[in-house]
């Protein structure tokens, strides 16, 4: 699960369409315009 500023809609987005070739760190950073904090 991830956490961040927008944690539950960036979760969401990377659960309806997931990207294989990225990790989660680098996925859910294309939903944070900031890239901003997070945490695993």
């Amino acid at each position: 699960i991830l956490v961040a500023n927008r944690g539950e809609i960036a979760v969401r987005l990377l659960e309806e369409a997931p990207s294989p070739a990225l990790t989660p760190e680098l996925r859910i950073t294309a939903y944070l315009p900031s890239g901003g904090p997070f945490v695993r």
